[in-house]
């Protein structure tokens, strides 16, 4: 979580050390340990350091990280250490006083602009190479260390957060009216736009080479759809699951402080919250400080059964937060004085008292389960699959599992995929099209449900083009999704995945925590995405291989657990609860803020039905409308 920035100016070297101050001073706050800034011709970079790791105490970014030509600034967990070192020729050296912006450099200078590709671990860093007058940029695969950039009238500056380039006076203030449209729409195809005109994030797996020749923006690193995990016998795979996840559950618990985990209930918290107790007291450590939320409240999101079962079983020192008392709109009015982007996600607030909870305790590293149903996969597309083969008697069994995760009734999701997958692709051209018009006339009887037309206003979207600006961001190359590999594969790809990795970040930063989540480790992704579908749910559990793997760390009622708690009524609670104030207040400004971007029709239907209970999307909307609005109100940014 320690802050990077950087400029890279050919006309104005006294701007550029100035805008330099500007930012160590702001971005202070995300790096109390250390700071540091180096100039040079043309180039400026800056660092404030987070200590977080064993051998960060070592490092002394940009002055003293110095190889050769090249000069560093780096935000980084490097995971494969032991294998770095042997490669770079490093031994001689302790490795417990080479900081991991040394391996970065040394994997450089053999590697040069492939190294990346060579780096397990969270990652985003500068590199200036005297050699080429080039700048050279880099974030890890998956997009869990931020990194920012604007390039402007031969000026180019690179920054940790949004808010910190904002401090240059040179960088523009303009909305991204199709940012603004994705957000209401909760599109997030383009991984490189933020809210402002003119300010990129690099995306994920991503390089930049910056020099006078301009900026050359460059993937490193793809996710192989077509990696394929295969062992001679279930208990090899299960084996191999554990190990992996170990592995990556203790590389991220290399901390010279007091780490923390979440712990939710359910089963991706509890299983990183599990291993990493278990690593610790292998390591004479501990117990692991847990951090959970609770709604005595509200029963249908309450957890707590199931966070007391493992810490029982496990030996945590727990922390909880009363969550029933927090209002929702806490977090992202906190987060406007730090954060330039709007924060709308219903359960930062969660989150936001978590990390507070985490300061309180001394926590400077909290592991996190997000997303292992993504990293896993519950295997759902894999039904679909059994109904275009016709094996339905396998379907029937495995189709209660997927209708106990979602709440759903099991003969009625049978039927919809032996319909939709088995018999509707077999019927002729003539009973399909008999079939949609019978569809179309039902519908139009008995249309009761919330979708009385485009959230966009229709000017506005036909304006900035938003059909022709999506279809430009699809990805030919991408397989189509027929198999469950294929769905698994495609869910990496979304751009919601590292939007949420990067909010979580934000989050956290105010309260000197650095967040690190073991499901997004490269090894274990590409294991999990090779694997045969039977592994991904059987005998009426969905993520079957990681709860065998789990057998005797976790306890029972938990590893076996099939339902999810429904957290839409937590913060439904909360909002109507504390909230509604800020949302009444933010509501009556949209009309002057929102009408050119949103329907008045859509907005006025999701006031009329906010207060029902079933209404879980129209609160989700007003409640995004409400964020969006107050960041337009704080900022003043113009179109």
């Amino acid at each position: 979580m320690s802050a990077i920035f950087g400029i890279h100016s050919v006309d104005d070297p006294e701007m550029m050390r100035a805008g330099l101050q500007r930012l160590r001073a702001y971005l202070a706050y995300r790096g109390p340990d250390a700071s540091g800034i180096w100039t040079e011709a043309g180039v400026a970079l800056g660092n404030c350091l987070l200590q977080t790791t064993p051998e960060s105490v070592y490092e002394s970014m940009p002055e003293g990280d110095a190889v050769g030509p090249l000069r560093i600034t780096a935000d980084a967990r490097l995971d494969n250490r032991e294998e770095l070192i042997s490669i770079l020729g490093l031994g001689d050296a302790p490795p417990a006083q080479i900081p991991d912006s040394r391996l970065i450099l040394a994997a450089y200078l053999k590697w040069g602009e492939d190294s990346p590709a060579h780096l397990l671990g969270d990652f985003a860093f500068a590199i200036w190479d005297r050699r080429t007058r080039t700048l050279f940029c880099a974030r890890d695969q998956f997009g869990v260390k931020p990194f920012y950039y604007c390039e402007a009238n031969h000026r180019f500056a690179f920054c940790s957060c949004v808010d910190g380039l904002l401090q240059l006076a040179w960088v523009p203030r303009r909305l991204n009216e199709q940012r603004l449209a994705s957000h209401l729409t909760t599109f997030y195809g383009d991984t490189a736009a933020t809210f402002y005109a003119g300010i990129l994030r690099l995306p994920p797996a991503h390089s930049l080479r910056v020099n006078q020749r301009g900026l050359r923006l460059a993937r490193y690193w793809k996710l192989d759809p077509g990696v394929e995990t295969r062992r001679a016998a279930d208990g090899e795979y299960i084996e191999e699951f554990k190990s992996i996840f170990r592995e990556s559950v203790k590389a991220r618990l290399r901390t010279s402080g007091t780490p923390g985990s979440m712990l939710s209930g359910g089963l991706d918290s509890s299983s990183i919250a599990a291993m990493a107790g278990h690593l610790m007291a292998e390591a004479g450590r501990g117990p692991l400080a847990t951090f959970s939320a609770v709604f005595d409240e509200v029963p249908r999101s309450n957890e707590r059964t199931f966070i007391e079962a493992s810490v029982r079983k496990c030996g945590f020192a727990p922390s909880f937060l009363e969550a029933d008392r927090c209002n929702p709109f806490q977090a992202p009015a906190e987060l406007a004085r730090t954060q330039a982007e709007v924060h709308d996600a219903g359960n930062m607030f969660l989150n936001w008292g978590l990390y507070g909870l985490a300061r309180q305790r001394g926590v400077r590293v909290m592991l996190d389960g997000f997303d292992g149903d993504t990293t896993i996969s519950h295997g759902t597309a894999y039904l679909s699959e059994l109904a275009r083969a016709a094996r339905w008697i396998e379907l029937a069994r495995l189709v209660p599992a997927v209708a106990a995760l979602y709440g759903n009734s099991a003969p009625g999701m049978f039927w919809k995929y032996l319909w939709r997958d088995g018999l509707w692709p077999r019927l002729p051209a003539p009973a399909q099209r008999v079939c949609r018009g019978v569809a179309r006339r039902l519908r139009s009887v008995g249309r009761a449900h919330y979708e009385p037309c485009c959230v966009l206003n229709q000017n506005f979207a036909d304006r900035i083009g938003v059909g022709k600006y999506r279809q430009s961001l699809r990805d030919p190359a991408l397989p189509p999704l027929q198999t469950e590999k294929a769905l698994h594969h495609q869910k990496f790809m979304l751009g919601i995945m590292p939007a949420t990795l990067e909010m979580l970040e934000q989050t956290a930063a105010p309260f000197g925590v650095e967040v690190r989540f073991p499901f997004w480790d490269r090894r274990l992704i590409e294991f999990c995405l090779g694997l045969p579908p039977q592994f991904k749910i059987r005998d009426g559990c969905t993520r079957w291989i990681m709860r065998r793997a789990m057998e005797g760390l976790l306890p029972a009622e938990v590893q076996w657990r099939r339902e999810k708690s429904d957290m839409s009524h937590s913060f439904k609670h909360c909002l109507f609860k504390h909230g509604l104030g800020d949302l009444n207040m933010a509501d009556a400004a949209a009309n002057k803020h929102l009408l050119a971007y949103v329907c008045p029709r859509h907005l006025a239907e999701a006031r009329r039905r906010v207060r029902k209970e079933s209404e879980d999307r129209a609160t989700l909307f007003l409640w995004q409308v409400a964020n969006l609005t107050l960041w337009l109100e704080r900022t003043g940014i113009t179109v």
